[in-house]
């Protein structure tokens, strides 16, 4: 069954800007896209967010040494919002980087992020 469908589907058709939080060695790290950027790129089979990634070196270092990724999105017309737990890489080449880089030039890459679980904020 897919985890982005429903409600959270629904928000991600509107919402505006979309967190993305990482943990290293420093810390949390919170850095934020906006959502017509994952709203264009679409759900990926089901549990696949593809972020395009122009900066987010910090990000990528964090994921290089620890995986797990946090990201909040919210919407005040669909009156809820959700935290997506699960992993990130970025990709710089292959089938996710391409997709992206076809539609945002200025991307060096995708942020990839697989949401394992999904929990209801509001």
């Amino acid at each position: 069954m897919a985890k982005l469908g429903g409600e959270v589907k629904e928000v991600m058709e509107q919402v505006e800007v979309v967190t993305i939080g990482t943990c290293g060695e420093e810390g949390v790290h919170l850095v934020a896209t906006w959502g017509d950027y994952v709203r264009k790129l679409g759900i990926q089979n089901g549990e696949i967010l593809l972020v395009p990634a122009g900066g987010f070196g910090k990000t990528e270092q964090n994921l290089s040494t620890n995986p797990r990724i946090e990201v909040l999105v919210g919407s005040k017309q669909a009156n809820t919002g959700f935290r997506l737990s699960g992993s990130g890489e970025v990709q710089t080449s292959g089938e996710w980087a391409d997709m992206v880089k076809a539609e945002y030039p200025w991307a060096r890459g995708a942020l990839v992020i697989r949401v394992e679980t999904v929990e209801k904020l509001l």
